[in-house]
């Protein structure tokens, strides 16, 4: 009998993948490739028809016990920079294509994550909702306006607050949806836990900018770390918008998100107005959307920037820093 030579699953492989959806697993512990087959595709049928996403660019769903080499070899194979994924990360979503033809996605799931939704446990199962929103949002957002993609050079400042800007809209239109199939205490413990990250991230940043005036760090290494601690930032504040709408049943939750008297103070008129433009994007249909949709929000990303110290000057093709 002939071995069985099982393809090479890289870009051009999903780029050549008819529409449908495949899950691969190493299928080890507790449960076999089969019990996780059948649960997710349960779930992905579930949640088709209670949301009505748009999961038509959706290929593969790869379940794989880490996360971080899988999105870096992704992200090597979209000629893109081998960013991982952010600590305690359990699910990663990656798009590509320029048109409705070319749109493809694929979904990476941690092996504990596939195991809880094979448990049938609340956050494993609102986990893999959250990235299955993103494939729809992605999808959606570039049939309206275009599939684009972003500059990734670090002193092109506008395309940075539109880069945030639309980093916070996608986690908050993926946990919108994700957080109602949570439980209460699952939904309670991480809207606990939403301020206390932008408190510590802040931190974070501070101590960037004392390193740095202690000539400890240069100032590329600074802009850069200061980069992925604000995108994690606002990543975070777009998820805990759409937790508090869900948690307070679309009353106005952002008075009291950030202590007015605490070490993050500045952020708090920066939150108030974040909340506010994700909640009015999100009570329209994309339909009704503006031709930029997320100047508001890009807005608000210099504002936060400002809160933490850092002042970005544009100047022609370059960028000036100054901190305080």
């Amino acid at each position: 009998m002939e071995p069985v030579i099982q393809p090479r699953i890289d870009k051009a492989f999903i780029d050549a993948s008819p529409s449908g959806f495949h899950v691969v697993t190493p299928g080890v512990g507790d449960y076999s490739h089969e019990d996780i087959n059948q649960a997710l595709f349960r779930l992905v049928e579930r949640v088709q028809s209670e949301c009505h996403l748009l999961l038509q660019p959706l290929r593969l769903t790869l379940v794989t016990e880490s996360l971080g080499d899988a999105a870096n070899f992704w992200n090597r194979e979209l000629g893109s920079p081998e960013s991982g994924v952010s600590d305690g990360a359990v699910g990663k979503h990656i798009s590509w294509g320029s048109d409705l033809d070319s749109a493809r996605s694929i979904v990476i799931l941690s092996l504990g994550v596939s195991h809880g939704v094979a448990s049938g446990l609340s956050i494993a199962i609102a986990t893999v909702i959250h990235e299955l929103v993103h494939v729809h949002d992605d999808f959606v957002r570039g049939m309206k306006f275009g599939f684009r993609r972003h500059s990734n050079h670090a002193d092109d400042w506008p395309a940075i607050c539109a880069h945030l800007a639309e980093i916070a809209w996608s986690e908050y239109a993926a946990e919108a949806v994700a957080a109602s199939y949570m439980t209460a205490e699952d939904l309670q413990t991480l809207i606990t836990d939403d301020p206390a990250h932008l408190v510590s991230t802040h931190q974070q940043l501070r101590e960037l900018i004392r390193c740095y005036q202690l000539r400890q760090l240069d100032l590329g290494t600074l802009w850069s770390q200061a980069l992925t601690h604000f995108s994690h930032i606002f990543a975070n504040l777009g998820r805990a918008a759409a937790r508090f709408r869900c948690a307070e049943s679309g009353k106005d939750a952002r008075a009291g998100f950030v202590n007015a008297i605490g070490e993050a103070a500045p952020w708090q008129p920066v939150v108030e107005q974040i909340f506010g433009e994700l909640n009015a994007l999100d009570d329209k249909a994309y339909s009704g959307w503006a031709a930029e949709p997320f100047v508001g929000l890009g807005e608000q990303v210099g504002a936060g920037f400002n809160a933490a110290g850092f002042f970005p000057i544009p100047c022609g093709q370059n960028l000036r820093l100054n901190v305080s």
